[in-house]
């Protein structure tokens, strides 16, 4: 109906005579050869433009959080978020997870570990800083286990750090 609209506006009492094959929806004609006919280019750019934007919003709605069913999320969802597909979350929180904690306690680690050296004893600083990266490397291990068994290389770690300060501070007393 809006095509005979079309047509009268421009003067013309039928559509031109359809063309062999499918044009381009942007092309400068005034019309287009669809499977359904002859086909207003304004109507169907927008009708595409839609068509796309709403392609795009599902693809969106695909991609939503894992607790958007409804259900409650768990606690590993409300702290570390979405981490990607499925198949790789795992390894990447892990591998984030060792990174970060390893960064977080470089600090306390490096400070104690040279004030025992310097101040106390060198050989006993470098027994703890062994004792320290060898924990240090089972946290993947026990990360994946989860909380109870993650203590066995956090607690270790804040324990040796300790230790060297309270060297340290005994020596300089």
């Amino acid at each position: 109906m809006a095509c005979r609209v079309r047509h009268r506006e421009i003067g013309t009492a039928t559509p031109p005579p359809p063309r062999v094959g499918r044009t381009s929806l942007y092309e400068s004609a005034p019309y287009a050869i669809d499977a359904r006919g002859p086909i207003c280019h304004r109507r169907d750019a927008a009708d595409a433009i839609r068509h796309r934007r709403d392609s795009r919003l599902q693809r969106r709605r695909r991609t939503l959080p894992p607790n958007a069913d409804g259900k409650k999320p768990t606690l590993v969802q409300l702290k570390y978020g979405g981490y990607g597909s499925s198949k790789t979350r795992t390894l990447r929180l892990l591998g984030d997870r060792t990174f970060l904690n390893t960064l977080e306690q470089a600090p306390p680690f490096l400070v104690s570990l040279w004030a025992c050296g310097l101040l106390a004893d060198v050989e006993l600083a470098a027994f703890c800083g062994k004792g320290y990266i060898f924990f240090r490397c089972l946290y993947p291990i026990v990360f994946r286990k989860g909380m109870p068994w993650l203590l066995l290389s956090t607690v270790p770690c804040y324990n040796l750090i300790w230790y060297m300060l309270f060297r340290a501070v005994v020596a300089c007393a």
